[in-house]
């Protein structure tokens, strides 16, 4: 059995990672979610907006790969 689950969190806004930090003790987040639980690797992210991308990675941590999408119909 494999030791950690890669996680993606789709879309970074509030609830994706910026209602609460690494070191809180009360989890909010689906990034917090993934990073306090000891089977999942938080390994990436994706979002349209950029700096959304480059403020979770700044967040959550440095090594989570970072994908920007588009939105055209």
């Amino acid at each position: 059995m494999k030791d950690k689950y890669k996680a993606a969190v789709v879309g970074c806004g509030n609830i994706g990672g910026f209602l609460d930090y690494p070191g809180d003790k009360k989890i909010v987040t689906h990034a917090h979610a993934y990073k306090a639980h000891g089977k999942f690797e938080l390994a990436s992210c994706c979002d349209i907006r950029q700096k959304a991308l480059m403020d979770f990675k700044s967040r959550w941590g440095k090594g989570i790969r970072c994908l920007k999408i588009s939105m055209s119909f």
